[in-house]
Order: structure tokens, then sequence, then C-alpha cells
């Protein structure tokens, strides 16, 4: 049996999760590092009043690591605001492409793909000459929360291991949930949908393609009837750099 899935739930889930939010703080805040831990909850990545730029030890509680920090170069950064649409694309391409290289590829495999965040300067920061960004990894354990991660989730998500233990999974209602708990989807394999520099095809094409990748690479991995359901990005995403669909089945 094969079940028809829908792509929305990537852009919805992408695009809520505070992929922009400009976290509070004083100008005088020092550029963030790479490998900083921070314990901020979906709700707190989400309002930039919630000030989720206070780093933590990595070995206390914390729901966040920083892969990567960058940049804003060129043009971009002449604009009169850190959320401008032209820093904004510059960004989430960046720490998109970022991700799978600094997580590997696998990682669309995981609840770290659909909950990565991507923070910039506050606009005192920004007038103030600011024009770094800071890439961190995520864990989401479901469509409006996060997960605490260990200390070495990086090199553990990597990993067969971690790809097992925080594999990405989706209920009834392909609401993302460990896959330890009731589920009925989970990812098994991932698609590409076209290149880094590729147009967006459009939503009816980017659906097809999708659908019958998935259900291609599906085949040739699961030898019974199955259920399946895929993730693939929405317009905006695709700005963003992302090219892949997630393949689940049940």
């Amino acid at each position: 049996m094969r079940i028809r899935g829908w792509a929305a739930g990537l852009g919805l889930v992408l695009a809520a999760s505070g992929v922009f939010t400009s976290p509070s703080a004083s100008a005088a805040v020092a550029t963030p590092r790479v490998g900083q831990c921070y314990n901020y909850t979906f709700a707190q990545a989400n309002t930039a009043s919630a000030s989720p730029t206070v780093a933590v030890s990595c070995f206390a509680r914390h729901t966040a690591v920083t892969f990567y920090v960058g940049t804003v170069s060129g043009s971009a950064a002449r604009s009169s605001t850190p959320t401008a649409i032209a820093v904004v694309l510059q960004v989430a391409q960046v720490c998109n492409l970022r991700l799978s290289s600094s997580l590997g590829s696998t990682v669309r495999l995981t609840r770290a793909f659909p909950a990565n965040q991507v923070f910039v300067p506050t606009a005192a920061q920004w007038s103030a000459g600011a024009r770094f960004y800071r890439c961190d990894a995520d864990l989401a354990s479901s469509n409006t929360s996060l997960a605490a991660i260990p200390s070495n989730f990086i090199p553990v998500i990597k990993t067969s291991t971690g790809v097992s233990r925080y594999r990405w999974c989706l209920t009834t209602r392909a609401a993302t949930t460990s896959c330890a708990a009731t589920h009925y989807y989970s990812a098994i394999t991932w698609v590409s949908l076209g290149t880094a520099t590729a147009p967006y095809p459009g939503a009816a094409v980017t659906t097809r393609r999708a659908e019958s990748l998935c259900v291609g690479a599906i085949s040739r991995l699961v030898k019974r009837r199955f259920a399946w359901y895929s993730v693939w990005p929405s317009s905006v995403n695709w700005a963003y750099g992302l090219r892949s669909a997630t393949c689940f089945v049940h």
C-alpha cells in the first residue's frame, strides 16, 4: 500500500523553527564560536525577546550546539537591517549547506534536519557593525518542541548509531516524533531534487519529482508492500538552499 505524502510539513517546520530570529542582546555581545552550546526552547527560539544568546556548558542541559559561524558579506552586508531578505537568503543558504557538511548527509534522516536554527545580530548590534551569524544544530522532539542533546551530539549524529538513535519518525498525522515513541512512519532514505543552482521548478513539479523518487528509492530498499510518506521543500525553503526530500516508510 502506498500513501501519498504531502511536502508542506518540512516547509512549515523549518519556517517556524526560528530560522531568522534575531536574538535580543546588547550590541557588545561577542561573536559566537563553533562548539558553543545553548539551552533554549522552541518557543524562545521563535521569540526575538527570548535572547537565546547566552552560551551554557555543553556538559549541562542544552538544546543546541553551534556548528558554524559565518560573516554576512557582499551587498547583503550593506543592508539596513539584519533581517533584510538579502541577509536572510545568504545565511540560510550557507547554513543549510553547512548543516550537511558538518553533520553528514544522513542528517536528513534525523530529527536534527527540520530543527536547525539560524541567528543573526540584533538591530543594535547590526548598527554597531556586527555582521556575524550563527548556525545551530537542534533536535526536534515534536513539531513545536526541542529535545535536550548530549555533549557529543555532532560527532555521534554522523554515525550509523547516531542516525538510528535520532531517526526522524512521524505519527499517523505526520507529526514529528522520536522513533522510541509511538509512530507510524520512519525516515528510510532521502533523494536529491536538484542542484544547488537549480531554479525552483514549481510546486507541482517538485511534488511529482519527490513522490516518484521516494517511491523508487523505497522500493529498492523494502521488498514488501509498504505505506510511505515524504516531505520536501516549499518554494521558500528552496530559496533557502534546500534541495532534497526525505522519504518515510511504514
